[in-house]
C-alpha cells in the first residue's frame, strides 16, 4: 500500500496528545537529491508523520519538505570546529578519512542535537541514504518495550580498526547511527550531547561520541538486528527492513533503486 501525500500531511498535523510517534530525517544541499528517492520508498510502506531537519538545504528542497511533513532548522553547535581538535588527531583523522572530513564531521556531530529537537516523544531517525522496505512498526515496538535507544553494532572489523587507530577506547563499542529508534526524554541523548559539548575534540564523528556516552553512563539500549540497518555492501537480504547505502561508493542511483 502506498500512502498519499495527504495522509502524511494529516498525520503530521496530529501532534497534540501523548504517545505520538514519528520519523526524523535531515540533510543539507549536498544530499537533498536523495529526498524524493527516500520519500518514495518510505511512504510506500508507512503512514507515520515525518519531521525534516534542514542542515542547509536549498529553498526548493525546504519547500518540498514542508509539503510532506513538519520542517525545522537543524540546531547549530559551537564546539565542532577543527580548531578544537589536537594536531595529532587532525593528522590521524585526515589520513584515515581524507581532508574533506571536517565538513562532514560538523554535520554528523549535530545529529544528537537534531534528535533532541524532534517534535515526537518517540522517534525513528533515518539517514536519507536509507531505503525503507517495509513498515517500521517493529522499530517503534523496541522503544515501547522499554529501551531508550537502539542502534546496530558496527561489524567486528570496524571495531578492531577504530580501536587500533585510537578512535575508540579498548572497551568501547561503535554503533551505526543511520537508523535510530529512540525516546526523546531518555538520559542517553543528554549524555551524548554533553560529550560533544564538552569533549568534541576527542571524537571523529557522532558515533564515537555515542560510544563514549554509553561507556560512561548506564543506558537502556537495544542492539538492533542487522535487518533493521542492512548494508548492501554485504549483499542482498530479502529479510532486510532497511537498506542503508552508506558511503560514497554505494550512492549510485541505479544501485539504490534496483538493488534486490
Amino acid at each position: 500500500m502506498r500512502w498519499s501525500r495527504q495522509d502524511a500531511q494529516q498525520n503530521s498535523l496530529k501532534m497534540s496528545g501523548r504517545g505520538i510517534e514519528g520519523i526524523i530525517a535531515g540533510c543539507d544541499k549536498n544530499q537533498e537529491w536523495l529526498l524524493p528517492w527516500w520519500w518514495e520508498h518510505y511512504s510506500e510502506h508507512n503512514p507515520y508523520p515525518v519531521a525534516f531537519a534542514d542542515y542547509g538545504m536549498s529553498e526548493t528542497s525546504a519547500a518540498w519538505c514542508r509539503e510532506r511533513g513538519l520542517y525545522f532548522k537543524a540546531p547549530e553547535i559551537e564546539r565542532a570546529a577543527k580548531e578544537k581538535v589536537s594536531s595529532e588527531n587532525k593528522i590521524l583523522w585526515e589520513k584515515h578519512y581524507g581532508e574533506g572530513i571536517w565538513f562532514h564531521r560538523e554535520l554528523c556531530l549535530r545529529k544528537p542535537f537534531v534528535l533532541l529537537a524532534s517534535p515526537f516523544p518517540v522517534s525513528i531517525w533515518l539517514d536519507v541514504d536509507c531505503r525503507v522496505r517495509g513498515n517500521l512498526e517493529p522499530l517503534f515496538e523496541l522503544i515501547r518495550s522499554g529501551a531508550e535507544i537502539g542502534m546496530r553494532r558496527e561489524p567486528d572489523q570496524v571495531q578492531a580498526s577504530h580501536r587500533k587507530k585510537g578512535f575508540l577506547l579498548q572497551d568501547e563499542i561503535n554503533y551505526n547511527s543511520g537508523v535510530i529508534p529512540y525516546r526523546k526524554n531518555g538520559n542517553v541523548l543528554r549524555d551524548w550531547t554533553t560529550q560533544i559539548r564538552e569533549n568534541s575534540g576527542e571524537f571523529v564523528f557522532d558515533q564515537h561520541a555515542f560510544s563514549r556516552a554509553i561507556h560512561l553512563n548506564q543506558t537502556t539500549m537495544v542492539e538492533l538486528p542487522e535487518i533493521y540497518n542492512w548494508s548492501p555492501g554485504d549483499g542482498p537480504n530479502p529479510e532486510a527492513l532497511v537498506y542503508h547505502f552508506h558511503g560514497a561508493f554505494l550512492k549510485d542511483p541505479a544501485l539504490m533503486y534496483f538493488f534486490p
